[in-house]
């Protein structure tokens, strides 16, 4: 992976890390990027994700969710209380992100996660002779699809999030209304992913003067 130099001289790349959690029903809240034997994620550091021992920066956040077995989401009438499940988990979400005891920013998760990728099917109802395909759900989506669905650290609280390798980071979900994981989607993977900028063991660069 290429490197590159900030401004500040410091050596990094640009890496997308994730942690992905199963919902379990009737939780209130969703821990990210802890320790945890349900967590499937792509970083080694227990405490963030950061293992060099210069640290780094977290730039941007989003997120998505996934059914089961990490396909799309297959929607028909007699599983329809997925769908609505997920939007209520994406409409009543708030995410909390943290260093330490510190709350830097409370994100709504409609924010960083789009319209649940839908695929329509229709369904046979009854027995032949007399059975009757019945069209499927058609779900109205009031975001356009084209809308970028994350969370830029640098725009919204002025700057990039450094963290060393010690520090605790915690994201988490809980729920406003009095909602919790409703049963449909028990066992369903919601994802957050984070991308950083992690600072190499050589933090300082040269830079060559012009001639």
């Amino acid at each position: 992976m290429a490197k590159l130099i900030d401004k500040q001289g410091r050596v990094y790349t640009r890496e997308p890390y994730f942690s992905n959690m199963k919902l379990v029903d009737g939780k209130t809240t969703v821990s990210f990027f802890k320790k945890s034997g349900n967590e499937d994620k792509n970083y080694s550091n227990e405490t963030n994700v950061f293992s060099s021992s210069h640290g780094g920066t977290i730039v941007k956040m989003k997120g998505d969710f996934f059914d089961t077995d990490y396909s799309s989401l297959v929607i028909s009438q007699s599983t329809i209380g997925k769908l609505k499940g997920l939007s209520k988990i994406r409409n009543a979400g708030i995410i909390e992100f943290k260093r330490g005891k510190d709350l830097l920013v409370a994100v709504p998760l409609k924010k960083i996660i789009p319209p649940m990728p839908i695929i329509l099917i229709s369904e046979l109802i009854g027995s032949a002779p007399a059975a009757e395909r019945v069209p499927a759900p058609f779900p109205v989506l009031n975001e356009s699809l084209n809308e970028r669905f994350e969370y830029d650290f640098i725009k919204q609280v002025g700057n990039e999030i450094y963290f060393n390798p010690k520090e605790q980071l915690d994201v988490e979900l809980s729920f406003i209304g009095g909602v919790v994981i409703p049963t449909e989607v028990n066992g369903m993977i919601i994802s957050i992913e984070l991308e950083v900028k992690p600072f190499s063991t050589a933090s300082k660069a040269i830079r060559r003067k012009a001639a």
